[in-house]
């Protein structure tokens, strides 16, 4: 037994150094080669809607779909590893419609595609494990403002499609909530994220309906 520690005790030695020296050193958690710069950023969108809910119902009318959204941040470092990160990004989402409440219900499914703008307001911490890589999390705010939404149903009768019309279902306003984590690889990123919808989106209700949207979120960006 002795014999087996004396001969294995110089490897865990060796061991236990390196991962000292990689997890105590300061550029860790505080990288002095920290600079802010410009960043381009796209993502693959799967939206992810609530059910339409009051006290006395709930209906899952509406289903995942994909969708897209690209555009820029700036990373400004705070203190050590610590950085604040604004941005803005035009997306294109869509998800399903489906009124199909019982068997009575003729009314066919359909979809929605809204187009917009979002702004991410997120603090991030990175580790900077490795020479040329690190990884980090981050979490923010993130408004959200609808420039369309349409509603599109396969009937013969002409309706109005507009979601955010004055006769529409859907507020134009939303204030999500992001976590994300990721990795950065020299100036590429990726992440995966999630945005929680803060906001009932269900208008013209005087608040006896609920309704939100969140989303899951595949990033990858570039850094300048």
């Amino acid at each position: 037994m002795m014999t087996a520690l004396r001969k294995w005790f110089p490897v865990f030695m060796l061991i236990s150094a390196s991962v000292k020296g990689a997890f105590a050193s300061d550029v860790v958690f505080n990288n002095p080669d920290n600079a802010g710069h410009w960043g381009v950023r796209a993502s693959l969108d799967v939206s992810n809607p609530g059910d339409w809910k009051s006290s006395i119902i709930k209906i899952n009318m509406f289903e995942s779909r994909l969708g897209a959204s690209a555009g820029a941040y700036y990373h400004l470092p705070l203190v050590a590893n610590l950085y604040f990160e604004p941005g803005a990004s035009l997306f294109y989402d869509t998800y399903k419609m489906d009124f199909a409440i019982d068997e009575s219900n003729n009314i066919p499914s359909g979809h929605i595609d809204k187009f917009g703008i979002r702004v991410p307001l997120d603090f991030g911490f990175h580790f900077d494990i490795w020479e040329n890589a690190s990884l980090f999390i981050k979490t923010g705010p993130q408004l959200m403002y609808g420039f369309t939404e349409k509603m599109h149903i396969p009937i013969e009768e002409e309706f109005d499609n507009d979601m955010y019309g004055e006769d529409g279902m859907l507020n134009r306003f939303d204030l999500l909530w992001d976590i994300a984590a990721g990795a950065d690889f020299g100036r590429w990123n990726v992440a995966l994220g999630y945005d929680f919808g803060l906001l009932n989106l269900a208008k013209n209700t005087g608040g006896r309906i609920l309704y939100h949207e969140n989303y899951f979120r595949i990033s990858v960006g570039f850094a300048f």
